[in-house]
């Protein structure tokens, strides 16, 4: 028995375990197994979290994805619904002559712009 205390007990185990440095190292061995499941748990969490986060923002993506392609389909289909209809209706119809409907007489044109020109002036004129 000695009277050195805890200075004694250290003495004692570094002799036992082969040295001060390899005390010191079987120390820092078990300080790191203690603490490595502590880290573990926090590393779990933070993986759970962190696939969590790219499942939801695959999951934004694919259904942004799937919204874009229901609007192209849409568009598709509204632009093959218009050509049947432009077709259809550029056909020849009963006009009297060879005019097709998207011809427009010079004369037509013109007429139409002087009325036009007039209904805007009346306008200005009756306030």
């Amino acid at each position: 028995m000695s009277n050195l205390g805890p200075y004694q007990e250290f003495t004692t185990q570094a002799k036992a375990a082969g040295g001060v440095d390899a005390l010191l190292d079987t120390i820092k061995r078990d300080a790191v197994i203690e603490a490595a499941p502590k880290q573990e748990g926090k590393g779990i969490i933070i993986g759970v979290l962190i696939t969590a986060t790219l499942a939801g923002i695959v999951e934004f993506i694919r259904h942004k994805k799937h919204e874009r392609d229901q609007s192209n389909q849409n568009a598709k289909k509204a632009e093959e619904t218009l050509h049947a209809l432009t077709d259809s209706s550029s056909s020849p119809t009963n006009y009297g002559d060879d005019r097709t409907p998207d011809q427009i007489d010079p004369l037509e044109q013109t007429e139409s712009q002087n009325q036009t020109h007039c209904e805007g002036a009346n306008d200005a004129n009756r306030s």
